[in-house]
């Protein structure tokens, strides 16, 4: 196994660990994505679960443009999901991202990595 892959595995499962991670929190109260897709399970909670699970999945089997597609995926529903917050916060003083817990850093950083690192050996 080359050092790549390595990397690759270990973004898959810092992936899925921020799936249960805070990723959303209001003072004491936090949610995160496996929490929230357990109350209200809406179209693009499971989208974005079954994209990071993918992900480690094709990463496992190196199909390195699949899992360069899935982590472009997750990192563009997190980047809509942070600019829509913010979008509807502009009138207030309140800061957006003081919103986001470590789920969601987490998430946009591994993302942003798997779209990195997934390429094949040379």
């Amino acid at each position: 196994m080359n050092k790549n892959k390595k990397i690759r595995l270990g973004i898959a499962v810092a992936m899925i660990i921020s799936l249960f991670l805070p990723f959303v929190k209001l003072g004491p109260l936090s949610v995160s994505l496996i929490d929230a897709m357990s109350q209200a399970a809406t179209l693009e909670l499971v989208l974005l679960t079954l994209m990071v699970i993918l992900f480690g999945v094709l990463t496992f089997m190196d199909k390195y443009l699949g899992a360069r597609i899935c982590s472009g995926l997750v990192l563009l529903a997190c980047l809509y999901a942070a600019l829509n917050i913010a979008d509807k916060q502009a009138g207030t003083n309140i800061n957006a991202f003081s919103f986001l817990g470590i789920g969601a850093y987490l998430l946009l950083l591994t993302s942003l990595a798997g779209v990195i690192f997934s390429k094949p050996k040379k």
